[in-house]
């Protein structure tokens, strides 16, 4: 491509964008979680699915190794990096992943580096530096046609198959997702981010949906605020408490003890460290998990105040404190 064809693909690149956003100001937005069902995969695909997360966290590593210059200078085409091993020795790699992985972890790594910035000229005091990684457990996509794409509900290929599917740059198969019900079908798609967790991999997806002109304020459900205690787990802004009792199975207190006899940093300790987890996730009781989903959801708007941090989902319901204050809106 000349230099000429070159300056016209980025100016209609650059228009198409700027109609989108235009676009997307006059809709609200929302987020579904879509749980992957990866065992739709082949043994290669699966394994290059992981593989995506463990090459980001190369990357990352690679990046904060380097100075100011190097960081500035850095060009996004590079496919062999250098990143350290367990005993801190440099190891060569050489990255699969898609051209649009590198550019988002590049562009997340410059964001970070520029709050810092912020943070550090606004309060007059020094601050600390990023770290380096041990896991790398978010992937951002940021085009949807090009990083990702979805066939929701009766949508397919050319012969109806591939439904309720979703297609990740550089896996050929389609993988089957649950949780396609979520989805309006007035919603227009945009980013999303590919999350790994002891469960499984997760795409929180992010939509545009049409703001209802026509429906009245008195049409919305009322706002709840939710408070998360100590002697009452959760108590709501109209006075209804929920008393959640979780507590360790033995199994867990088993591995608990056996993860702090094991040395950090090592294999065993990396593989019990995951399965802690994924029991942790287990020990909540499926009906003390869903009754005050059932009943918060089904009634209200939920607006979370307060130092916490809440995740609702089909799996159930989880509190922990936190340190920022945020809202969450369930939708009408």
């Amino acid at each position: 491509m000349d230099e000429k064809g070159r300056i016209e693909k980025n100016n209609a690149i650059r228009e198409h964008g700027k109609q989108t956003r235009l676009r997307h100001a006059l809709m609200r937005p929302i987020v579904v979680e879509l749980k992957l069902d990866i065992k739709c995969l082949n043994k290669a695909d699966r394994n290059k699915l992981f593989l995506y997360f463990t090459q980001c966290r190369w990357l990352c590593n690679h990046l904060l190794s380097l100075d100011d210059d190097a960081f500035r200078s850095f060009d996004t085409k590079t496919r062999d990096i250098t990143s350290l091993d367990k005993e801190g020795n440099p190891v060569a790699r050489q990255l699969t992943i898609p051209a649009k992985f590198i550019q988002s972890v590049y562009s997340s790594l410059k964001r970070d580096m520029a709050s810092l910035a912020s943070k550090r000229k606004k309060t007059g005091k020094k601050n600390g530096k990023l770290k380096f990684r041990s896991e790398y457990n978010s992937i951002e996509l940021n085009q949807y046609r090009d990083t990702h794409w979805i066939c929701c509900m009766d949508e397919g290929d050319k012969n109806g198959k591939y439904r309720n599917t979703v297609h990740i740059a550089g896996i050929k198969r389609p993988i089957r997702v649950f949780g396609m019900e979520q989805i309006p079908s007035c919603a227009e798609y945009a980013n999303a981010k590919l999350v790994k967790r002891p469960s499984g991999i997760y795409l929180m997806l992010t939509c545009y949906v049409p703001v209802d002109e026509k429906k009245t304020e008195t049409g919305f459900k009322p706002d709840i605020g939710l408070d998360f205690g100590i002697k009452t787990t959760i108590t709501t802004s109209e006075g209804e408490k929920f008393g959640i009792q979780v507590r360790e199975s033995e199994r867990l207190k088993g591995l608990h003890k056996k993860l702090a006899r094991q040395k950090k940093g090592s294999r065993g300790w990396c593989a019990l460290q995951g399965i802690s987890s994924e029991e942790n996730m287990r020990s909540l009781p499926t009906e003390g998990r869903q009754k005050p989903i059932r009943c918060i959801m089904t009634s209200s708007r939920v607006g979370r105040s307060w130092s916490c941090r809440m995740r609702t989902s089909k799996a159930g319901i989880r509190a922990s404190s936190g340190n920022r204050c945020r809202t969450l809106h369930s939708g009408h």
